[in-house]
C-alpha cells in the first residue's frame, strides 16, 4: 500500500515538473512547474525563462491573477488577460541611474493604462431633487463636454394655461410655463475647459457645452440648491444628462 502511495506521489509530482508542458511567451520559455493540459500551461504555475512570471496561466499564456518579473528590476503584479495587462494592477519601474522607483497602480485595458479608477467617469450625486445623472461618451475624437439638465416639470405649462410668448435674458418662454432648471454655479476642481456656451432655447430642457476640456477633469455642478460632481478620466467628446425630480 505505501509503495502505491508513493508512486501517486511521483506521478502527480512528475506531472508538475514536466518540461513540456508548452508556454507560448516567448520571454518566458524556458522552465516551467505548475498545472498543465494537454501540454499547455492551464492553471497556477511559475514559467522562468528570461523573465520570470508565477501566477495563473491559460492556454499557454498569463491569464488572470500573476507577477510578471523583467530581468531588468521591473515588475507588474496583477491581473491579465491572453498574455497582456488587463484590469486592475501595479506597475514597478526601478530607475538605472538611481535608487528611485515609480509605480503605476490602477487599471490597465488591453496593455494600457487607463487610470486609477476601474471606470471612465464617476458621478457623486449630492441633492435628492436629482433622480438620474447619466454620463456617455459620444465620440473618441474631441474634447468638449454637454451638460443637459431638465426636470419633470421645466417648460411645462402651469394650471392657468397657455400664455404669450416672451423673450427673457435671450430665451423664449411662456409667461405661464414652468420655469426650466439652470445651471447656476460650475466649479472646476481639476483640469480646465477654454469656454463655455449656453443654449438655453429649447423649450424642455437647458443645455451647455464646455469646449476643449483638458482631461482628466472634475466638475462641480449647481442647479441653485441642488449639486453633483462629475469626474471624467478619458478624454474624448462626452454628454451629461441630468434629470431633476421637481
Amino acid at each position: 500500500m505505501k509503495k502505491i502511495i508513493v508512486a501517486l506521489i511521483l506521478l502527480f509530482n512528475s506531472s508538475l515538473m514536466a518540461q513540456d508542458c508548452s508556454v507560448f511567451v516567448d520571454s518566458l520559455k524556458g522552465n516551467y512547474v505548475g498545472e498543465c493540459q494537454k501540454g499547455i500551461a492551464n492553471g497556477y504555475g511559475t514559467a522562468i525563462g528570461i523573465d520570470t512570471y508565477v501566477g495563473n496561466f491559460k492556454n499557454g499564456y498569463p491569464d488572470g491573477k500573476g507577477k510578471y518579473s523583467w530581468k531588468n528590476g521591473n515588475w507588474y503584479d496583477g491581473f491579465w488577460k491572453k498574455g497582456v495587462f488587463e484590469g486592475e494592477g501595479t506597475l514597478h519601474l526601478a530607475k538605472t541611474n538611481t535608487s528611485d522607483t515609480s509605480e503605476l497602480k490602477g487599471f490597465w485595458v488591453n496593455g494600457k493604462f487607463k487610470g486609477s479608477h476601474k471606470g471612465f467617469f464617476i458621478v457623486d450625486i449630492m441633492s435628492n431633487k436629482i433622480s438620474e445623472v447619466n454620463v456617455h461618451e459620444t465620440g473618441k475624437v474631441g474634447d468638449d463636454i454637454t451638460i443637459i439638465v431638465k426636470s419633470i416639470t421645466g417648460g411645462g405649462m402651469t394650471l392657468m394655461g397657455g400664455g404669450s410668448m416672451i423673450r427673457n435674458d435671450s430665451t423664449f418662454s411662456s409667461s405661464n410655463s414652468i420655469p426650466k432648471p439652470k445651471l447656476t454655479d460650475l466649479q472646476v476642481l481639476k483640469g480646465s475647459y477654454i469656454n463655455k456656451i449656453d443654449d438655453e432655447y429649447s423649450p424642455i430642457a437647458n443645455k451647455y457645452t464646455l469646449k476643449h476640456a483638458e482631461f482628466p477633469i472634475s466638475l462641480f455642478l449647481s442647479f441653485n440648491s441642488e449639486q453633483v460632481k462629475v469626474d471624467i478620466f478619458e478624454k474624448g467628446n462626452w454628454t451629461i444628462d441630468i434629470r431633476l425630480d421637481k
